[in-house]
């Protein structure tokens, strides 16, 4: 029968997942709806080429914020969830030290060449505007690099909380506290506000992760493994730009050849599109500690269950997110003017983002657990090469729905990759179609 569930041990898992992915989903649709608000005001206030410049600096802080970790954080689900099952408090101390001391050697000369290359190009940002871009770096670094920590060591919500809800709400109320004070709207005004909303946030972050992220005094740090961190690091890079930072490798793509004004109409569908793909990564993020314990134990009835919990949880929303795209964009881009509203199927396009991320499951984090980053490297890169040639294309012919259309399939494209390389390689079916099969448990019934 269609999409029954075997027991009544599936069940409960759904609603415990539900339970332990709520909050997480809850805090994301916030901070996508007030990203979401705060581009309207840029699209009413200003004009669509400094909104088009603003979002691409936005998107190149965040893009660089990756250099001045190396990415060290993307390893947290694997590195730190054997280390503490194995009571290798040693290991967890070194990581956690390895990781700041990257983003506390590298964020000066990072954070100066790309001033220099923000000032050097010109445009619509101010000389305040570019150095309030690039002093945001260190900070959402920061804030990745506890949030990841924190989501390994079982604390997902106060590791991604702040990021994802309170950081875009403080950016909107900066926003418009200081235009209701009387300061004119304008790019300097809107990226000062980006830094001092990170800056708050990672405060805030600091202080609830202090003690969850408190390392023993008492064991020794070990760094002898830094070289397999900095490496997976390195070979976990292009699939965060295509996952994590996916929006904002799209726009910066697409900047190479499309115009301000046609970057904005771009960056405000992508941040429409991103309410339903942040519920969609919400339950892969609190789904992954179960599912990595699973693993590192070796339990694969537990590790399939998840798997289904979770592909129930997000395949629905995610098809009907795609319906609502196709037939509500007019209205949704109309509050933020009629010019952005001319072509419609923009956000149908960019809806098959969210949707393959649902069908096809978070194989990104089954390979990197299970040690496979050469593959999960050739399969980011080449999808990463792809989209960095065939979106500046297509927008050369087509303008930004060229751009969102070849976005939206190499994406498309990317998660079948991975796909099929954790079902044929490791035997692990994340996608909607592990509702279908039986755990060893059932099996043997």
């Amino acid at each position: 029968m269609l999409l029954t569930m075997r027991n009544q041990q599936d069940f409960r898992g759904v609603r415990r997942l539900a339970g332990a992915s709520g909050l997480l989903l809850v805090g994301r649709v916030a901070g996508a709806g007030a990203n979401f608000a705060f581009a309207v005001l840029l699209a009413r206030m200003l004009p669509a080429a400094e909104v088009g410049a603003i979002f691409t600096a936005i998107s190149t802080a965040f893009l660089t914020s990756i250099i001045v970790t190396i990415n060290i954080e993307s390893g947290s689900i694997r590195f730190l969830v054997t280390a503490r099952r194995d009571g290798d408090e040693g290991t967890v101390n070194g990581f956690i030290a390895f990781g700041r001391r990257l983003l506390f050697c590298l964020t000066p000369p990072v954070c100066a060449a790309y001033a220099a290359v923000a000032l050097y190009q010109g445009g619509p940002l101010s000389l305040s505007a570019a150095l309030f871009a690039a002093a945001s770096i260190p900070a959402i670094a920061w804030m990745r690099l506890a949030g990841s920590h924190a989501t390994a060591l079982g604390h997902p919500a106060r590791g991604s909380l702040p990021r994802t809800a309170l950081q875009p709400l403080l950016l909107i109320v900066l926003f418009l506290g200081a235009v209701f004070s009387g300061v004119q709207a304008s790019a300097g005004l809107a990226l000062f506000s980006f830094f001092a909303s990170f800056a708050l946030t990672a405060a805030v972050q600091f202080a609830l992760l202090r003690r969850p992220l408190k390392t023993d005094p008492h064991a020794a740090r070990r760094l002898d493994g830094w070289r397999d961190w900095a490496a997976n690091g390195f070979y976990m890079s292009p699939n965060i730009l295509l996952q994590d930072y996916l929006q904002h490798s799209i726009l910066l793509a697409a900047a190479f050849t499309l115009g301000a004004e046609e970057l904005a109409v771009l960056g405000l569908s992508l941040r429409c599109i991103s309410l339903v793909r942040f519920g969609v990564l919400s339950i892969n993020i609190a789904a992954s500690p179960m599912i990595s314990r699973a693993i590192a134990e070796r339990d694969d009835a537990k590790r399939d269950s998840c798997f289904r919990n979770a592909a129930l949880l997000k395949t629905p929303p995610a098809l009907l997110a795609l319906a609502g795209a196709i037939i509500f964009a007019g209205p949704v881009l109309s509050f933020f003017g009629a010019e952005y509203a001319e072509d419609k199927s923009i956000l149908g396009w960019l809806a098959l983002i969210p949707v393959a991320s649902a069908l096809f499951g978070p194989n990104y984090m089954l390979l990197n657990i299970s040690g496979a980053r050469r593959e999960v490297f050739s399969i980011s890169l080449a999808a990463l090469i792809v989209l960095f040639a065939a979106t500046p294309l297509a927008g050369v012919f087509y303008g930004s729905t060229g751009a969102a259309i070849a976005a939206a399939l190499v994406f498309t494209g990317w998660e079948l990759g991975l796909y099929l390389t954790a079902r044929l390689k490791y035997a692990m079916d994340a996608s909607i179609l592990s509702i279908f099969h039986k755990s060893q448990s059932d099996a043997g019934r």
